[in-house]
This record gives structure tokens, sequence and C-alpha cells, in this order.
């Protein structure tokens, strides 16, 4: 009765590795999908693209269409994390060239070195003109939160950088994407 036990435990190890390895079937999405992706992606972009290089190199919170055009000019650290990951993002699509995300990225870490800050904590809410906080100023934990996995996303991401061409295949898919939008 031990026996098959036995057989499993020395099998173990072997049947971990097996179990994690990366299925080779891949999944392959229709072209009618990745044409909507890639599509969806670049409207995304166009966002950010807009609105993220104004006064200080950061994305407002918010854009209103209906009933007027009006931009919220509120920063927060949820947005500022989701800029810099659309930054790269953008990067990685071939929507922006790599001066362009460096030049992005500076303006963005600079503004953001200027916010004040609570025990290393940014506010839940900027004024976007003059970056000071809005009252009553808080940390929100979550936001706090989601700005930190977004830094260590994006410095992963920045460390990739060096190992890419600096032209490269997403280049042309970028171009691509930018002509099916248009």
């Amino acid at each position: 009765a031990t026996a098959p036990l036995l057989l499993v435990w020395f099998l173990s190890p072997v049947l971990a590795w097996w179990t994690s390895q990366p299925s080779r079937r891949g999944m392959r999405l229709a072209k009618g999908q990745t044409l909507f992706l890639r599509t969806l992606a670049r409207r995304s972009w166009a966002f950010f693209e807009q609105h993220g290089t104004g006064r200080h190199g950061l994305a407002p919170e918010a854009v209103f269409e209906h009933a007027e055009y009006t931009v919220d000019e509120r920063l927060s650290p949820a947005a500022m994390g989701l800029g810099l990951l659309a930054t790269l993002g953008a990067r990685d699509f071939g929507y922006l060239p790599l001066g362009g995300l460096l030049a992005r990225v500076e303006a963005a870490l600079a503004s953001m070195a200027l916010l004040e800050r609570w025990n290393g904590h940014f506010f839940e809410w900027y004024d976007g003109v003059t970056l000071a906080p809005i009252e009553p100023a808080y940390v929100d934990t979550a936001a706090s939160g989601g700005l930190a996995l977004a830094l260590r996303t994006f410095a992963a991401g920045l460390d990739e950088l060096p190992d890419r061409p600096i032209v490269d295949a997403a280049a042309l898919d970028g171009i691509r994407a930018t002509l099916w939008v248009v």
C-alpha cells in the first residue's frame, strides 16, 4: 500500500516540472479580433497622447464629453501609475519612439517629484494646475498600493529596454494600427 505513495513521492519533482511547462498549443486570435484589439489599444493611447503632455506631463483624472467637453484637471496616484504604464505600453505597441518615451517619462517623474507627500505617500488628489494637494488632503491606501504596483511594473519594463532594438517590428505594427484608426 505504501509503494504507490512512495512512487508518487519520488516522481513529484518531475511531475511538478512537467505541469509547470508552458502549453505548446498556444492560443491564436482571429484576424478580426487582433484588429479590434489593436484599434482599441491605439484609441486608448490617443487619450494619453492628447492629454498626457499637458502642463506637467501627467494625464488628468478624466475627460467629460457630455454635455460639454470638460477636462477634470485633478491628478491622482492611480492616474499617475496608469499614465506611466500607458506610455511604456505605447512604446511596446510601436506608437511611441524611444525618444518620445524618455521625454514623457522624464516630464512625468519630474512633476511627481514636486508633489507634496505624507511619509512618502502621495495624497489622493492634486490640483493639476498648481500641483497642490486638494483639501482635505488624505492618503488612500488602495491608490498608494496601486501606484507602487504600477511603478514596479514600469521599472521592470524599463529594465527590458536596453535589450530591444531602437526600431523593431512593433513600430510597423504601430503605424498600421494608427492608420486603421484614422
